[in-house]
């Protein structure tokens, strides 16, 4: 029993550890400016269940998630790295145009964006069946990955 006890404090011990570098934020106003901006263009009439700050290696993102599973993640300055709709459409606006022109042109059209990130390679955008689109920051598109 002891044992038992001492494995299950190790756990905890090393779970706060893993996550230490995690703020939980309690008011939107401790975003930046450009990500408060942006969520209350976008997601204004959702109210967020968790902001989360995480430091890691030098750098810090944001995480607002909604009740809905909804989540946007922010860079320090408050740009947009990451829309991620649960499986539901990511409004069109915050789709690059070359991405809808691209799913038009290659018959995707009828398929729904879930989810787009933006890092310094590019874009990646996934779709509702399970494909992944690449482009590069220019738009030029690089390769679709269909998971299973």
């Amino acid at each position: 029993m002891k044992k038992l006890a001492f494995f299950l404090f190790a756990a905890l011990l090393s779970l706060q550890y893993m996550y230490a570098d995690d703020v939980v934020i309690k008011n939107i106003n401790q975003l930046p400016a450009q990500a408060r901006t942006f969520l209350g263009e976008y997601f204004a009439k959702q109210v967020p269940k968790m902001i989360k700050m995480d430091k890691e290696n030098n750098t810090v993102k944001y995480s607002v998630e909604y009740a809905n599973d909804v989540e946007v993640e922010f860079d320090a300055d408050g740009k947009w790295t990451k829309i991620d709709m649960n499986k539901k459409a990511v409004p069109a606006k915050l789709i690059p145009t070359f991405v809808s022109d691209y799913m038009k042109k290659n018959q995707l059209d009828k398929k729904i964006v879930t989810e787009v990130k933006h890092c310094s390679e590019g874009y990646e955008i996934d779709l509702n069946d399970n494909q992944t689109l690449y482009f590069f920051n220019d738009g030029k598109f690089d390769k679709v990955v269909k998971s299973k």
